[in-house]
């Protein structure tokens, strides 16, 4: 609770809402005879703090703003317009926390009330305001691990020059390296992982890829390229065309890769410097899809490997992207 109350004060300091009510900013209830016009901010219900169980935690505060100017509302809803403008729909950050997604004003009720003062009883205007704020799990500085996985078939595919050439989905498995003697023969493949819940420009501390072997192989040397493809929101490609113009970040050499065995794991290289690429993009938003594509790059003749695609075993096997990360 302290850092929500923190990050209120913070929002408040040197701003007009505080410049209307002389700094008289009370939390819970006001100090007895305080002095016209003034304003009390408690929490109403949530806030359980670090004790989250699901994404989000959710509190629901409230303002109480008092004016005392008989008859003349003006003074009361110049505060409330400077409430509004501070904290309708906006973001806090605090200390301990990554941040309040949002506050959200959900009641705002003007009331005429008499008050019992020292001086007698008088006339106070009186809104309360009630806010929703979604708070975010997250702690800044924390490493916050995670996996996203392709969900639907079309979501990984393979491409391949040989003897028949095309973009192959919806099939058991996805490969690159060389199949084959021909000079340019060649497979690659993409993986596109969809709903990536990381936020603009977070720190990528590791990123990787792990397949899962489809069958036994162990061929020569065996060297692809790692790419991400530079876009925001990355769309599968559903054609041969498609697939050799998707635009890609700097490539990660992935060199004399290992031989695979039928269900063993393998993971990539370290891709966090091309992923963090992405994540740095303008555009790029939490929720969006990225997308790895990894490409042959001189492989020798017969070096090359197969990895269970999403279509396999119901996707049991299917390709997963770890990332750990922080919002710091």
């Amino acid at each position: 609770m302290l850092n929500l109350k923190k990050a209120i004060y913070g929002k408040l300091a040197n701003s007009l809402l505080t410049a209307d009510i002389g700094g008289r900013f009370f939390d819970t209830q006001a100090i007895e005879g305080a002095e016209y016009p003034y304003a009390v901010y408690m929490i109403v219900s949530g806030y359980p703090e670090k004790t989250f169980t699901e994404d989000f935690e959710v509190a629901l505060i409230q303002f109480s703003l008092f004016s005392a100017t008989p008859n003349d509302s003006t003074e009361i809803e110049t505060m409330f317009n400077h409430l509004k403008t501070l904290f309708d729909e906006c973001a806090l950050s605090v200390t301990g926390a990554d941040w309040f997604h949002w506050m959200k004003r959900q009641n705002a009720t003007l009331m005429v009330e008499d008050h019992t003062t020292l001086a007698g009883t008088i006339q106070v205007f009186h809104y309360a305001v009630d806010y929703e704020v979604m708070i975010s799990i997250e702690y800044i500085g924390t490493p916050i691990e995670t996996t996203y996985y392709p969900i639907v078939s079309g979501d990984d595919g393979v491409l391949t020059v040989h003897t028949s050439s095309g973009l192959y989905t919806a099939i058991n498995f996805i490969s690159f390296g060389k199949e084959g003697t021909g000079v340019n023969y060649r497979s690659d493949l993409f993986v596109r992982f969809p709903n990536v819940l990381i936020r603009n420009s977070s720190i990528i501390i590791s990123a990787y890829i792990r397949f899962t072997g489809y069958n036994n192989q162990t061929g020569e040397t065996c060297n692809v390229n790692c790419y991400f493809n530079d876009e925001d929101d990355a769309i599968a490609p559903i054609t041969f065309g498609e697939f050799e113009t998707l635009s890609k970040t700097a490539a990660i050499l992935w060199s004399d890769v290992d031989a695979v065995a039928d269900g063993v794991t393998i993971d990539s290289p370290e891709l966090k410097t091309i992923l963090q690429e992405i994540v740095n993009r303008p555009g790029w938003a939490s929720g969006q899809a990225m997308m790895a594509i990894l490409k042959n790059n001189v492989s020798s003749d017969n070096a090359y490997r197969n990895f269970s695609s999403i279509d396999y075993l119901s996707g049991a096997e299917k390709a997963e992207l770890h990332i750990t990360y922080s919002t710091e």
